[in-house]
């Protein structure tokens, strides 16, 4: 399996809609009962739902990339943030020592 097929926040919104009012869904491979997965956990076979067009999968792993990408991003934000932090504690601190040194001695 690559990292698509592992990744389970790649959903079909078709096949989430389909699940919703007609029950699950088994994959045509290995028989796992799906839940709108764009690939079956445990198989990793590409699911195509009843009725789901070519644009709609494109459009669905689309947005599944750009979700992941989106998700990278706030973690690097949360990464400077931390850092940025740090760095005001670590230069305030020395400042704050310096001048009650001057101002006590």
């Amino acid at each position: 399996m690559n990292g698509n097929q592992n990744d389970y926040s790649q959903r079909s919104t078709f096949g989430t809609a389909y699940v919703k009012y007609n029950g699950g869904v088994k994959c045509p491979k290995c028989g796992f009962i799906l839940k709108g997965q764009r690939y079956c956990p445990q198989c990793g076979l590409l699911i195509r739902y009843p009725g789901e067009t070519d644009k709609q999968i494109r459009g669905d792993m689309r947005l599944g990339t750009a979700q992941h990408v989106a998700n990278g991003v706030s973690n690097v934000g949360k990464g400077l943030s931390g850092f940025g932090s740090s760095m005001i504690w670590g230069c305030t601190i020395p400042l704050i020592i310096i001048i009650l040194l001057f101002l006590f001695l």
